[in-house]
């Protein structure tokens, strides 16, 4: 009796310990329901045939995984299926040379599974092995359609070849943590310029149902939607997470990439399209080929994507504020690979009337449609960027075209190339159908470029406590815009001018331009004010005003000019 007295409280103490320092097998988990220790692919079949059977969102089937496995041919996952690997334990596939395909699926082909069916799946752990031989064709490792509270943990995914590590479509609740993506064999092709290169296979697609090739299930408009990727790891491949495809009026929503590293990724590491409420943050961007792409709907000439509307889906496009924010990301790149690469590339456009640029859908998936863009508004609108570092070389760093009530803030932007190549810290182009409007850059620090801002075709622009520092040219280059400068600084443009505009409307107070080798403020054809602030040692004048006059006071000049009093000049 007093043996089992004392049983007890060492029991529960036991308990206690456990508990705290995460001794449990997995997500609370106390017992599997199968394990597999011998190696055996027919065992593994058949256990999973089991959780098909007897798994329940009450009694999530448990399947532990303690010896290498080889996989021999493509597997189904179906719902309350949780598969454990031992650590470095693999799972290698296996299936006959030159059998591509999918190794893992959930759901089977063929079937008839729509909106998000399969449920309460989780792989964790191991390492999962695509054993790429000489005469495999492309293949993906898992593809996951028409699920929901999905989860890949703890895990290494590598060796694929010309296709998807994980691709999903129509998932609600999929959650990536914690997973090594690396070494994905894939041909790097030429675009029509051969010197513009790009790369089709994203190691994580996250994808549309529209062809047989992503989807599993029905075709139909079910997304993507509350996706979290956190603290994974994406390295030697052609992309890191991201799609070539996307649906004009379906939108992904609440997707979150948090604290990840990308590492020599030959193309963009993140491709963000048709993105709202969602957030790009904390990455780490290293030696790829470019860096964050978020884009709404993008013609399939750029190698990016292509979109696509389906007739008889009766979709609408979606102008209304999107609020995503990326915001806290590192972004090097050293080595651009396309006369497209940004560290930072954000697009968008107005469309007057539908735009075909292609008829006709897959006639596999029996829905009508066209390669294109419907009628409405698909600028970026509510778009935050914030916080960032930047650092590249050749190539201008971020490109906005089509934004509208968006802020960039606060981002520190550096350029280390040859100077004198044309590159841009920040440019701000647009044609008419992709009028940048109510547009904020307030705090950020831009150096060492050819030329700091280029802002064309843009209304309503605010650039406020912004340096640019060391320009080889100007330092800032405005055209059809109407814009304002408040509390800014321009420092040192070493062969033109602290601001060159043209056919513009300006405003500048308390902003500061020192040191440029011609103009402080060079303008042809435009109108505007400076208020306050401080133009000084400029090697022309302070201000040139052509065909139209620049208004000022207040304005402290000093030092500009031969004679150190040529303040303004009107041409």
């Amino acid at each position: 009796m007093n043996i089992f007295k004392k049983f007890i409280p060492l029991c529960l103490c036991l308990s206690m310990i456990c508990t705290l320092f995460g001794f449990q097998t997995v997500e609370g988990a106390t017992a599997y329901d199968e394990t597999i220790s011998n190696g055996s692919f027919a065992d593994f079949q058949q256990a999973l045939l089991n959780a098909k059977d007897k798994g329940t969102a009450n009694h999530i089937y448990k399947i532990h995984i303690t010896k290498d496995l080889r996989i021999n041919q493509s597997v189904g996952i179906y719902s309350n299926t949780m598969i454990v690997v031992d650590k470095n334990v693999k799972i290698i596939r296996n299936l006959p040379a030159g059998d591509g395909g999918t190794t893992f699926r959930v759901g089977k082909p063929g079937s008839s599974a729509s909106g998000y069916y399969y449920k309460n799946i989780t792989i964790q752990g191991g390492i999962w092995d695509g054993n790429v031989r000489s005469k495999d064709t492309g293949f993906c490792t898992f593809k996951v359609n028409h699920s929901q509270n999905v989860k890949f943990l703890n895990m290494t995914i590598q060796n694929d070849l010309e296709g998807h590590m994980i691709e999903a479509g129509a998932v609600n609740g999929l959650t990536i943590s914690r997973v090594n993506f690396k070494n994905h064999k894939c041909y790097f092709k030429a675009h029509k310029n051969k010197n513009d290169y790009y790369e089709h296979e994203e190691a994580l697609q996250l994808d549309v149902n529209l062809y047989e090739t992503t989807a599993i299930g029905n075709y139909d408009k079910y997304q993507n939607k509350n996706v979290t990727v956190d603290r994974c790891n994406f390295t030697n491949l052609g992309r890191g997470i991201g799609s070539h495809n996307s649906i004009d009026g379906c939108y992904f929503t609440n997707m979150k990439f948090t604290n990840n590293t990308f590492k020599n990724i030959k193309s963009y590491a993140i491709g963000a399209i048709n993105y709202r409420n969602s957030r790009i943050q904390n990455n780490k961007i290293l030696n790829c080929g470019s860096g964050i792409l978020f884009v709404n709907s993008k013609p399939n000439y750029t190698g990016y994507t292509g979109t696509y509307v389906v007739n008889n889906w009766n979709l609408k496009v979606n102008s209304s504020k999107d609020n995503s924010i990326i915001s806290g990301n590192t972004i090097t790149i050293n080595s651009p690979k396309s006369k497209d690469s940004r560290a930072l590339y954000i697009n968008g456009n107005k469309i007057s009337k539908p735009a075909i640029y292609k008829k006709g859908l897959n006639s596999a998936n029996r829905l009508s449609g066209y390669q294109g863009y419907l009628k409405g508004d698909h600028r970026i609108n509510g778009l935050t960027i914030t916080k960032n570092n930047i650092t590249v070389k050749n190539m201008t760093a971020v490109f906005y075209t089509g934004i509208r009530n968006s802020t960039f803030s606060n981002n520190n932007i550096t350029f280390n190339g040859n100077q004198k190549s044309d590159y841009y810290g920040l440019t701000m182009d647009s044609v008419p159908d992709q009028l940048n409007e109510n547009v904020t850059v307030s705090g950020n620090k831009i150096k060492n470029f050819n030329s700091g801002i280029l802002c064309k075709n843009s209304k309503k622009v605010t650039f406020k406590n912004t340096t640019v520092y060391n320009s080889y040219k100007q330092h800032i280059y405005l055209e059809s815009v109407n814009v304002t400068f408040d509390g800014c600084s321009l420092d040192k443009a070493k062969t033109k001018h602290g601001i060159a505009s043209k056919n513009s409307t300006i405003t500048l107070k308390n902003t500061n331009i020192t040191n440029a080798k011609e103009f402080g403020l060079y303008s042809y054809n435009c109108s505007g004010k400076v208020t306050g602030g401080k133009i000084a040692n400029c090697g022309k004048y302070g201000i040139g005003a052509y065909k139209k006059g620049i208004s000022y006071s207040k304005v402290k000049f000093s030092n500009n000019g031969a004679n150190g009093k040529c303040n303004y000049y009107r041409g």
